[in-house]
């Protein structure tokens, strides 16, 4: 088995692709590879999901089926913190929110902005005061979002492991890191308080500087 393992890893060094196709000529370096592309033409499912009747070609598509039934969301965007069953759907969210798409749906209520009016509404219940479906267990804390409650639990734990390069800030979430690492920016801080010299180039980290001072 190892040195089929070997085999294999060598010949993606080397180019070689003695595997093919008997139906459409293509080419793989791997015969489990080629094995399954055939099965795609032939329409043969050899792996059924767990939880319903459905079947698939190869083990990967079922297991990304599967997500489905079970909730669990392991591919979280790094800027904003929404998670998702598949990566595909995590590089094309990415792509619609992350990628320099003009922000025109603009909160009322912060200065947060999207470019989708859904990711603007998904937001909007921070601000909401209707019931909040996902209660801590271990205090009075509750979120409109599972994810939320996810990174609250893992502060519980004390489960950090997004940690900052520059100091000891870490942090559950990636997206919050990456917040973080913008105070470290040599850029320009266009908030400036009126008394004290300290600045910001987030206006949360400013508004947060503001209530010390008033006590809030």
């Amino acid at each position: 088995m190892r040195s089929m393992r070997l085999l294999d890893h060598y010949r993606r060094h080397t180019g070689e692709k003695p595997f093919v196709c008997h139906q459409c000529a293509k080419a793989f370096n791997q015969k489990s590879a080629c094995t399954v592309h055939e099965n795609r033409h032939n329409g043969v499912k050899n792996f059924k999901c767990r939880f319903c009747d459905q079947r698939f070609v190869a083990s990967p598509d079922r297991k990304n089926h599967e997500l489905v039934h079970t909730g669990e969301k392991p591919f979280e965007c790094g800027e904003c913190g929404m998670k998702f069953t598949q990566r595909f759907n995590l590089s094309q969210h990415h792509k619609r929110m992350h990628s320099g798409a003009l922000k025109t749906c603009k909160c009322p209520q912060c200065d947060f902005a999207a470019s989708t009016k859904s990711v603007l509404n998904r937001h909007l219940l921070v601000h909401s005061s209707g019931p909040r479906r996902f209660q801590c267990s271990l205090c009075d804390y509750s979120s409109h979002h599972k994810s939320d409650l996810e990174a609250h639990m893992s502060n519980h734990y004390g489960v950090k492991p997004f940690k900052c390069p520059h100091c000891d800030f870490a942090t559950s979430r990636k997206f919050r890191l990456n917040q973080h690492l913008l105070v470290h920016s040599s850029g320009p801080r266009p908030f400036q308080c009126s008394l004290c010299d300290y600045s910001a180039n987030q206006k949360r980290c400013f508004q947060a500087h503001m209530r010390k001072h008033s006590g809030a």
